[in-house]
């Protein structure tokens, strides 16, 4: 449940410009106990059930989905969170770092051999852009392509990456402009 918020706090969402959304990377932060929600929640909780009261404070308007970095999420994932938040709220979906990655890491974080999916059109547009487009819908704000550090190979070819990265992005462009 939602955690009662002063006066104050209202006032200031209201003069914010519809344009405006304001938010942070996660919902299930343990520490806004009082600020954010009123109940008392473990860390799986909130992971699963904060959201909805995350996204009835007034100053927050949008939530990053950092998970779908570490692993695509499906349309009906994506669905689910879109349940839980009013119609003005926005959400900024982390393509995953398949395709964002252009090595593939060791559970140490160094790369361990070059990634062949590495901003593969195809695999952007089944691992990220179609399901948050449906799942989310008007509740999409963004799509963010984080780019992890690059090797040597793709800093010395970078019209090679410039290419791989516009046409992936038109790709991209265009699915979004045909869900209308």
């Amino acid at each position: 449940m939602a955690a009662e918020q002063p006066q104050s706090v209202h006032a200031l969402a209201a003069g914010l410009p519809g344009g405006v959304h304001l938010g942070t990377s996660t919902w299930s932060f343990p520490g806004w106990g009082d600020l954010v929600w009123a109940d008392a929640y473990s860390d799986s909780s909130l992971s699963r059930a904060g959201l909805a009261a995350y996204a009835a404070h007034p100053l927050f308007r949008t939530v990053s989905v950092d998970r779908a970095f570490y692993r695509p999420m499906t349309e009906a994932e994506y669905a689910r969170l879109a349940a839980q938040a009013p119609d003005t709220f926005r959400f900024v979906v982390k393509a995953p770092s398949l395709v964002t990655d252009a090595v593939i890491r060791a559970e140490d974080g160094r790369g361990r051999e070059e990634n062949p999916a590495f901003l593969d059109p195809e695999l952007a547009l089944s691992s990220v852009v179609r399901p948050a487009l449906l799942g989310l819908q008007s509740k999409l704000g963004v799509i963010v392509f984080q780019l992890s550090p690059l090797p040597a190979r793709w800093l010395r070819d970078r019209d090679a990456l410039f290419v791989r990265l516009g046409v992936m992005l038109a790709q991209a462009v265009a699915a979004v402009r045909a869900q209308g």
